[in-house]
């Protein structure tokens, strides 16, 4: 099985205005003929320099899905521990305090075996079929998502802003039964996947080959964060339609994409509020039209 992976990401009219630097980011691409995986990372606007600790959130991630994706029993708490080691290994390198890697950690990865996907904070998962998009939008309650930096330990939740008056992130609840389509709300969410949910995230599994009767065959997953939901005058799904209907699969298929995208959505609003960014694995097809 062969596959086709690519990933933007874009600064967002607050932070343009302000002068800040993008605090999302995102990274994919194959590990073998056989795996693939999209990893989207976003700071937290209240912490430190969390531009640098998005990426270092994602670059971690993407070290321990290198060195663990072949195992045969691949656990989610194997690749936290793994990319927790090396994001404390490069905190201590560049010098950072904690506050600096709260950033969100939302990965994929696609085997012919199936689908492995672990969102740890706020974000969107866009699941694309032959005949239709579905759309999930994870949200944790009051707004304040769990992040990877509060495993490192020795953390004192008092200099987080978004959490002074909960000083037990642990306690926050994430809702992810948000299932849109074209055709409106489906019942059910998740009724073909395996889905687990946790304290610190929700880890969704799906088997494959397999074929939804509605839907058709699975042919790509997308990974956004949670700035796809503040696209001035779009909605969530539409945005995430917008940004997987892809004209061509060449190439920076996805950079294209958002390129066009931004062009499109500037022309009636201000674009994405917030930053955003996406990462993207489709399975290899014929398609070969330019364009996008």
């Amino acid at each position: 099985m062969q596959y086709k992976t690519n990933h933007t990401f874009h600064i967002g009219a607050q932070h343009l205005s302000l002068g800040k630097p993008c605090q999302d980011y995102a990274q994919s691409g194959t590990l073998n003929e056989s795996t693939a995986y999209a990893i989207v990372s976003d700071g937290c606007s209240s912490g430190g320099e969390t531009d640098i600790g998005a990426r270092i959130v994602a670059l971690a991630t993407k070290r321990a899905l290198e060195e663990n994706a072949h195992l045969p029993n691949l656990t989610i708490e194997r690749i936290n521990v793994v990319r927790d080691a090396y994001i404390e290994t490069y905190r201590r390198t560049l010098g950072l305090e904690h506050r600096d890697l709260l950033a969100t950690s939302l990965w994929a990865l696609i085997t012919p075996n199936g689908v492995l996907a672990h969102i740890t904070g706020d974000g969107v998962l866009a699941m694309q079929y032959e005949l239709d998009t579905l759309v999930y939008e994870f949200s944790w309650a009051d707004n304040k998502p769990y992040y990877p930096a509060y495993r490192l330990g020795n953390i004192d939740p008092g200099f987080v802003i978004a959490h002074q008056d909960n000083p037990l992130p642990l306690t926050a609840s994430v809702t992810y039964a948000k299932l849109v389509s074209m055709r409106g709300l489906r019942d059910g969410a998740f009724t073909e996947y395996s889905v687990e949910v946790g304290m610190t995230g929700v880890t969704i599994k799906k088997q494959l080959p397999e074929q939804d009767d509605e839907l058709g065959r699975l042919i790509g997953i997308s990974l956004f964060s949670d700035g796809l939901t503040q696209v001035d005058t779009y909605e969530t799904v539409a945005a995430a339609q917008e940004l997987t209907s892809f004209k061509s699969t060449q190439g920076d298929f996805l950079v294209r994409r958002m390129n066009k995208f931004l062009q499109e959505s500037r022309k009636v609003g201000r674009g994405p509020i917030d930053d955003i960014a996406c990462a993207s694995i489709l399975f290899s097809t014929d398609k070969q039209t330019e364009g996008g």
